[in-house]
């Protein structure tokens, strides 16, 4: 939403991904080395578990390419998963003994918001990291 108001100019950082298993463990490290090189060293741990998380669904669910997207603007942090499958996330309650099925509500958990865009060639699901506490007045 701030990226479409124009009123910020964000950092932006991206990484193209096959539809692979260890394309998981491949987006947790490039968050990992951004977060890093942005100093954004108290988000990282969520970023990363939000992009495995995100990148895993793009992986079993849509099996196409796969592009992560990091913006960061002056009070948040964006992590986008884009993938080429109009089929959007369904979040659901897996049962306790369940070995999958926890992704999204690790992903509603973690963000302080998430959803799904849907585009003509797919869909893009994104998740906001605010990196101050909501009512915190950042200078100008």
């Amino acid at each position: 939403h701030a990226l479409a108001a124009g009123r910020e100019v964000p950092y932006r950082s991206h990484l193209a991904l096959p539809p692979q298993p260890t394309s998981p463990a491949a987006a947790r490290r490039f968050v990992a080395a951004t977060c890093e090189r942005w100093r954004l060293h108290h988000l990282s741990d969520e970023a990363q578990v939000i992009a495995g998380e995100l990148v895993t669904n793009a992986v079993h669910h849509a099996g196409t390419d796969i592009a992560l997207t990091l913006s960061r603007g002056r009070s948040f942090l964006n992590v986008t998963v884009r993938d080429r499958s109009r089929r959007a996330p369904t979040p659901r309650i897996p049962a306790p003994h369940a070995l999958k099925g926890r992704g999204l509500m690790l992903v509603g958990i973690l963000a302080d918001d998430w959803g799904t865009v849907l585009h003509a060639d797919g869909k893009a699901v994104w998740a906001h990291l605010r990196m101050v506490p909501v009512g915190t007045t950042l200078p100008h």
